[in-house]
């Protein structure tokens, strides 16, 4: 009969929690940019959708990409969705055509 230490992998995760739950005061020295166009005088923007799909889900996500005076550049996630397919196979055809109307409500809707 074949066992597994079990007192060994327990003690593996543990371990691995422990250090994991060390790390956690690290979480208070992070910052996240909320700004998300160029910081100097805006020359001009643009928001591009990108839309996928798979016989499993489709998404749709949508950027800024905002240009400076100078010609410096800048891009940012704005928002992100994505959705399971059906249960009743569809066509992939079909699922691209859900992710390009999934992609104009979030373009709409930013």
């Amino acid at each position: 009969m074949n066992h597994f230490p079990l007192g060994k992998i327990f003690s593996f995760f543990l371990f691995l929690y422990l250090e994991w739950r060390q790390s956690l005061h690290h979480l208070k020295n992070l910052q996240l940019s909320r700004f998300i166009l160029c910081r100097d005088q805006l020359d001009k923007a643009e928001l591009h959708v990108f839309c996928d799909a798979s016989e499993k889900a489709y998404a749709a996500a949508v950027y800024v990409l905002s240009q400076d005076s100078q010609g410096g550049r800048m891009s940012a996630l704005l928002t992100a969705k994505s959705e399971i397919s059906p249960l009743k196979p569809v066509t992939i055809p079909r699922l691209e055509l859900c992710a390009a109307l999934l992609g104009r409500r979030l373009f709409v809707s930013v």
